[in-house]
């Protein structure tokens, strides 16, 4: 359990490093997290039926603090039982950037050794175990859904804030 957890927590540094690589990328810092998620929904099987959390929640359930965050929307299922999630979060500085990609990638790993939960809906433990972090800027996404999905909202994340 916990060599499977150090390889996870590995594997999303890797995956942070490799997602920062390419810092002389100007990107924007005047797009809404509400805009990026709206450009998100309809990429998503189920997006429709994913709700958007509160500050409680996210601070409290998630442990990701919003304080650090001018703005950010995480929507999760509403009901059912699958993991599909996302969150976009613009740090208030970039001081705050570490931070909140610190709590993003430890949220991550919480919900990845949640054994007795993926056991529930197996087929959707991939979204979880292989979420990604990636960061543009002042903001930073993750995404617990099918590959594809994951690779479409990725895409339209750097279409929505990389500078022309």
């Amino acid at each position: 359990m916990k060599k499977l957890t150090a390889i996870l927590i590995l594997t999303i540094l890797t995956a942070v490093m490799f997602g920062s690589c390419g810092e002389g990328n100007t990107y924007k810092t005047d797009v809404a997290a509400a805009d990026i998620s709206a450009a998100y929904k309809p990429l998503i099987e189920n997006g429709s039926a994913l709700t958007e959390m509160t500050a409680d929640y996210v601070n409290s359930s998630m442990q990701i603090p919003t304080d650090k965050c001018s703005e950010f929307v995480v929507c999760v299922p509403a009901a059912g039982a699958t993991f599909d999630e996302y969150g976009i979060f613009k740090a208030a500085a970039e001081a705050d950037v570490e931070t909140i990609i610190t709590a993003v990638e430890e949220y991550i790993a919480r919900r990845a050794g949640d054994k007795l939960a993926l056991s529930y809906v197996e087929e959707d433990a991939p979204n979880v175990t292989g979420a990604e972090v990636k960061v543009a800027g002042l903001y930073i996404t993750y995404a617990m859904l099918d590959e594809a999905e994951s690779s479409a909202v990725y895409e339209a994340f750097e279409a929505a804030l990389k500078q022309n």
